[in-house]
């Protein structure tokens, strides 16, 4: 048993916890703090009532978050823990329906530019930018490509990519602001090999076509 508790036990005084941090009930996905009141001690700002003396204690939230509740996203629970509203880490999440990585936040500001959501599990891995997530779980797609999909300000890649159907190379590229003399669509996921140059792509891709007429198109 705490000795603080016992004594105060012993004396027939008023046991008012520790102020340390333990789980409480794990249905809630926090951490509470070991007394009965606000302010009582006077770092009480969480009760969760008194803690059974055989019940791990932590110092913070977060170190109880990480060791009791480690299947959570541990900003979230401890945001919840402290009462407060978790707005996300911003770091960059995979989003395969649309073959683009997405921020870790649910609400648009300077720093998420393309929110996905809050995580709440810890499983889910995260990445420093958006780059770092496109090379590790859509290495599939060309790395610009999915770079441009991951960023809602761009407007292409400036690539080329082929379109055999029609015999040519498009600009990938908003329509809107496509040059004079190029032909533009956004490439997708189906779209191929990306080029840095409408050559390249003619010669890759349309070897069949002359490459001064497909370049020409």
């Amino acid at each position: 048993i705490d000795s603080a508790r016992c004594n105060a036990t012993s004396l027939g005084g008023t046991i008012v916890g520790s102020a340390e941090w333990y789980v409480a009930d794990y249905s809630t996905g926090k951490c509470v703090q070991d007394c009965d009141a606000v302010g009582t001690p006077v770092t009480c700002l969480q009760p969760g009532g008194l803690a059974e003396s055989s019940t791990e204690l932590f110092a913070d939230a977060e170190a109880c978050c990480e060791s009791r509740l480690s299947y959570l996203n541990v900003g979230l629970c401890n945001a919840t823990s402290n009462g407060a509203t978790y707005t996300g880490s911003e770091e960059w999440i995979v989003d395969y329906e649309n073959t683009r990585c997405v921020q870790d936040c649910d609400t648009t500001t300077a720093t998420c530019v393309l929110p996905g959501g809050i995580i709440e599990d810890s499983s889910t891995k995260t990445y420093a930018d958006a780059a770092a997530c496109c090379a590790a779980k859509l290495s599939y797609l060309d790395t610009d490509l999915c770079e441009s999909n991951s960023n809602p300000a761009s407007n292409g890649t400036a690539k080329y990519f082929a379109d055999i159907e029609n015999g040519l190379c498009k600009l990938d590229q908003e329509t809107a602001t496509c040059p004079t003399g190029y032909t533009c669509s956004r490439a997708t996921v189906g779209s191929g090999k990306l080029y840095d140059t409408e050559t390249a792509c003619c010669t890759a891709s349309l070897p069949y076509i002359d490459s001064d007429l497909c370049v020409a198109r």
